[in-house]
């Protein structure tokens, strides 16, 4: 229901409320630890591979919002959880911020 609310909130303001968010590096590297570690390698450098990819790979290779949306909708096939169910959008930012800083 949260995240219904967070983007139906985010159309309603053009989008610029979600796109133009920034999230908390430092934040989103513990978040990834408690969730994404049973599945993603986490670490910076982290292999190119495609199922489930590094957060290096999706870095590298999908935009911010790429990968926000990836984490509130994850592809049908994919085991991963929608985690934006679970999450405040500030979550979502920070992780989002996270991958992205993996981008080197």
């Amino acid at each position: 229901m949260r995240i219904i609310i967070w983007v139906l909130a985010g159309l309603a303001l053009g989008g610029s409320a979600v796109a133009q968010s920034k999230g908390d590096v430092v934040k989103g590297g513990r978040l990834a630890k408690e969730y994404c570690t049973a599945c993603h390698n986490i670490d910076l450098g982290g292999p190119d591979k495609e199922y489930p990819p590094s957060f290096a790979a999706i870095a590298r290779f999908r935009d911010e919002q790429q990968i926000r949306s990836r984490i509130y909708f994850p592809p049908y096939h994919a085991n991963m959880p929608e985690f934006g169910a679970i999450m405040w959008p500030d979550e979502v930012d920070d992780l989002t911020a996270y991958i992205q800083a993996l981008d080197r």
